[in-house]
């Protein structure tokens, strides 16, 4: 008899920390996450670009999550392409790419298997313009150029844990440069809104 009660709070006793833990892990933990990124961005709807300063670009990011609430940091470079940039005075030809940092902000969603994250980043977005060469009047030509306009990206993130430590997942996002300035490389460039839509693929790790 006393044996069977030893057995019966013993099994209690493991229960209630078992519980304890997971309602301590449903109250909010902190996590940790650091991933790679690889993906694309659409060329900025302007009539400034035939070249493409986006295009496909690896990068990653790291943050923290409490209580579903998510911060971190970001990085990205997009390789850009070459190409024809129209100005009011000649064409130009010459290669584009970007480098975009900045902070992430979110709340990831209470779904099961899968953590579903609304978020918005907002940052530095560098496009540099050149080396470069031009044909018309006046005949240009020189050295690249590079000009650092604010970003924003509203997105969504969709993350599958694989295991306790490793994940993969995909996001989504409108990027929106509310006043590029100098995106075609000319000192004399107006201020332009520029909206492109970018989608990553994601690997990391979550501790």
């Amino acid at each position: 008899m006393n044996k069977a009660y030893l057995t019966l709070a013993t099994l209690l006793t493991a229960a209630a920390t078992l519980t304890s833990s997971e309602a301590a892990h449903a109250l909010g933990p902190v996590d940790v996450e650091i991933a790679a990124r690889g993906g694309f961005a659409t060329n900025p709807s302007s009539t400034d670009f035939s070249a493409n300063p986006f295009g496909g670009g690896i990068g990653g990011r790291a943050g923290v999550s409490y209580f579903g609430f998510y911060g971190g940091l970001s990085g990205i470079y997009y390789f850009g392409s070459s190409g024809l940039v129209n100005n009011s005075l000649t064409l130009i030809t010459a290669p584009l790419h970007t480098f975009m940092a900045g902070v992430e902000l979110g709340y990831t969603l209470p779904i099961p298997y899968v953590k579903l994250r609304p978020q918005v980043g907002v940052g530095s977005s560098t496009i540099t313009f050149g080396p470069f060469t031009s044909s018309g009047t006046p005949s240009v030509g020189g050295g690249a150029q590079s000009y650092s306009n604010l970003y924003l990206e509203p997105g969504i993130v969709v993350l599958v844990p694989l295991g306790r430590f490793f994940f993969v997942g995909a996001d989504l996002n409108a990027l929106f440069l509310p006043s590029a300035t100098g995106a075609n490389g000319m000192s004399n460039n107006t201020p332009a809104p520029y909206v492109s839509l970018s989608t990553h693929a994601q690997v990391g790790i979550q501790f």
